[in-house]
């Protein structure tokens, strides 16, 4: 059976259903040409190291194309994936020396990429923005070819899902400093790292990593006389990855309390 545009029956929120149509032209494939098959979300997104060719004729998705198999079209169908998402862009080192990246800018190239309801906040680099899914990687990966043609110069960029930033927020209210004076950071980085123990901390006491999760660290600072103690260069340091920090003031106004 087939819906009034020629598609199959709409997936299982639990499934994929793959279409594979010998006869891309044909709205009522035969049996031998139609072939039915499931596989899980994670299955799924552990292939998905690039993004696939097509979830649909119909799908307004910013980074696929369609493309066919031979004779064959493969479509991908699914009511969990085509719903859009709220998303986070964060960009490491922007608005910099002669990195600069106005907000503006940056907000009309996302939504010409394909992204919806954009907006950014501060200048360092914080953009909400939804967007039918797709996995962070390729996000990552379209953005920053994106900055790099557009800008001249290459930027990191860090994407989360709203629901995974609204995690570490709540996690980070758990090890507030006691000391009004001192900041908490949320760092995001590049690649998956464990904790160690002790936390590493600079010597002075500083720099105080408090939480390490997976690809976000929790660091307690204390002012420094005639400067900062911006945690990155000493979190990257210690990980060896790229990584990019904000004050958790920051994450609060990105994900304000319902």
């Amino acid at each position: 059976m087939h819906d009034a545009g020629g598609r199959p029956p709409a997936a299982s929120t639990t499934a994929i259903s793959l279409w594979l149509s010998c006869s891309p032209i044909s709205l009522m494939p035969t049996p031998q040409h139609l072939r039915m098959c499931t596989v899980s979300h994670h299955a799924l997104r552990q292939s998905w190291k690039t993004p696939p060719a097509s979830f649909a004729p119909h799908c307004n998705h910013p980074f696929l194309t369609p493309c066919t198999l031979g004779h064959a079209s493969l479509h991908i169908w699914h009511d969990d994936l085509m719903a859009e998402q709220h998303s986070f862009l964060f960009l490491r080192a922007i608005n910099v020396g002669k990195r600069k990246v106005p907000m503006a800018a940056l907000r009309d190239l996302l939504l010409h990429a394909g992204f919806t309801s954009v907006r950014t906040h501060l200048n360092t680099g914080n953009v909400v923005f939804d967007t039918a899914p797709c996995p962070a990687d390729a996000i990552e990966q379209k953005c920053e070819s994106l900055f790099q043609e557009t800008f001249g110069f290459p930027v990191t960029v860090f994407a989360r899902k709203e629901a995974d930033v609204r995690a570490i927020r709540d996690e980070a209210r758990t090890v507030l400093p006691s000391d009004p004076a001192d900041s908490l950071y949320v760092t995001f980085l590049k690649e998956m790292v464990s904790a160690v123990h002790p936390l590493p901390a600079l010597p002075d006491g500083t720099i105080r990593i408090v939480r390490v999760l997976g690809t976000t660290v929790l660091t307690q600072t204390s002012p420094i006389p005639n400067g900062t103690s911006f945690p990155n260069p000493f979190i990257e340091r210690e990980f060896h990855c790229e990584a990019t920090s904000r004050n958790i003031r920051v994450i609060d106004a990105l994900c304000p309390d319902s």
